[in-house]
C-alpha cells in the first residue's frame, strides 16, 4: 500500500515516514499544501495522512479541492485541531477518519488498517482509471506507477 504524508512538522514527518517504512507501507512525504495537491493529483496513492494547517494551501482546502474534483481517495486528517467541531468540519470536508495530535503510533497504524480494509483496489475517478498501485490519467495521458510515469500522445 503507497501512503502519502502531507504534514509540515518535519520532525513529526520522519518520524512517521520512519513508522510507516518499518510497517511495510511505501510512503511519499511532503510538508506544504501546494506539493501535497500535486501528489494528490497523480493517483498514486492508496490513502493519504493529511495535516489540517499547512503552510501554503491549507490541508482542508486541499482535500475540499480534491473531492470537488471526484477524488476518492481515502484521507485520514491527523491535526492538533480537536474540539469537536474541528472534528466535524474535518469530516464534513471529505476526510474519512479524523485523528487528533498527539496520538499513539498503534493507534494511527490500527486506523490506516481499517481505511485500507473499505477501499477497493479498483477505483475511478472523474479522469483516473486506479488498479493498485498503477493510475492511467486520460487527460494527461499517462500511466503513473511505483517505476515511475510514462507519457503517450493520444490517437
Amino acid at each position: 500500500m503507497r501512503i502519502l504524508l502531507i504534514e509540515d512538522d518535519r520532525k513529526l514527518n520522519e518520524a512517521l515516514c520512519c513508522a510507516l517504512r518499518r510497517e511495510g507501507y511505501e510512503v511519499d512525504a511532503c510538508q506544504d499544501g501546494e506539493e501535497g495537491l500535486y501528489y494528490m493529483e497523480t493517483g498514486a496513492a492508496d490513502l493519504v495522512l493529511l495535516d489540517r494547517m499547512l503552510p501554503g494551501l491549507s490541508g482542508a482546502e486541499l482535500l475540499r479541492q480534491r473531492r470537488q474534483a471526484g477524488d476518492t481517495t481515502p484521507v485520514l486528517m491527523l491535526t492538533a485541531m480537536g474540539t469537536l467541531e474541528d472534528r466535524i468540519t474535518g469530516l464534513d470536508l471529505g476526510a474519512d477518519d479524523y485523528l487528533v495530535k498527539p496520538f499513539a503510533m498503534e493507534e494511527l497504524m490500527a486506523r490506516i488498517r481499517s481505511l485500507s480494509r473499505r477501499g477497493a483496489a479498483f477505483h475511478v475517478t472523474s479522469d483516473q482509471l486506479c488498479w493498485e498501485d498503477l493510475t492511467l490519467s486520460e487527460s494527461s495521458c499517462q500511466l503513473t506507477g511505483p517505476g515511475g510515469r510514462v507519457h503517450s500522445v493520444p490517437p
